[in-house]
């Protein structure tokens, strides 16, 4: 039984084109926070860290291009590869997720403005001056999600009529190791060596460290992949009990085909 982190080596290798290569063991190391670089500091220093955390080159840079999805290597989508997954939005919100804990942002759940595919997206608006589009897991939801069950959070990105910036949205994975959903003020999550409670205590992770290499044109579309153990430094957790896209700078942006990609 391999590891979820040599699974995703494997499937680059397979990408690349190359073959009998031999993979080494590895586990996930214990990890600090990274730089939000927003309205919260964090107590490193990206300067400290000369090469961001691992991110796959998802994307080229094609100009005035209407759905940047197909320039994504194909070996890497989880269509391709059959990986089982749980949908949290496809036209419709997951019952056993909610938007309820997000501030400064009003979403609408069946936009028609523009669609990745099927007949809707989710279009989130910001109301003040951070935006923050969160998504939770719900008490009674009909099955956990363990951290190690899980490779990781994919969706698909639209500014619509504007283009977004590679620095202009940040995401965030967040878990608990006491409850398998979200709950306020949940202190069950430690990570040893930190100085202050007044930082975020998981990454904020923009575009630019998940291989968005350019601005995204507008009226594109572009696939969006946060591979867990690429977060190296998230504290270690069990459960995943949510997730937020956070902007400063963006007045909306569309999301479609958002899931939560398992180990087979």
């Amino acid at each position: 039984m391999i590891s979820s982190f040599q699974l995703r080596l494997l499937i680059r290798l397979v990408a690349l084109g190359a073959l009998g290569v031999l993979i080494s063991c590895g586990s996930r190391a214990p990890s600090k926070p990274e730089t939000s670089g927003m309205t919260q500091p964090t107590p490193t220093d990206a300067a400290l860290f000369g090469v961001p955390p691992t991110a796959l080159p998802l994307l080229a840079s094609p100009e005035n291009a209407t759905d940047l999805s197909a320039t994504s290597d194909p070996a890497l989508s989880p269509t391709t590869l059959a990986l089982p997954k749980v949908v949290i939005y496809d036209d419709a919100l997951n019952a056993s997720w909610t938007l309820t804990q997000s501030t400064q942002v009003t979403s609408t759940l069946q936009s028609r403005e523009f669609v990745a595919q099927g007949r809707y997206a989710l279009k989130a608006t910001k109301q003040g001056s951070v935006g923050i589009l969160y998504f939770t897991v719900q008490r009674g939801m009909r099955t956990p999600f363990r951290r190690d069950k899980v490779l990781g959070l994919h969706f698909r990105l639209s500014g619509g009529r504007s283009a977004i910036p590679n620095d202009a949205l940040l995401v965030t994975v967040v878990g608990s190791n006491r409850q398998p959903y979200w709950v306020p003020n949940d202190t069950s999550v430690r990570l040893d060596g930190r100085v202050t409670d007044s930082t975020p205590l998981f990454s904020e992770t923009r575009l630019y460290f998940l291989g968005i290499n350019h601005t995204i044109p507008a009226k594109a579309w572009v696939d969006v992949f946060v591979w867990l153990d690429d977060l190296i430094y998230d504290p270690n957790y069990t459960y995943i009990t949510g997730f937020y896209l956070k902007t400063d700078v963006l007045d909306y942006f569309y999301l479609d085909d958002i899931n939560l990609i398992l180990v087979p």
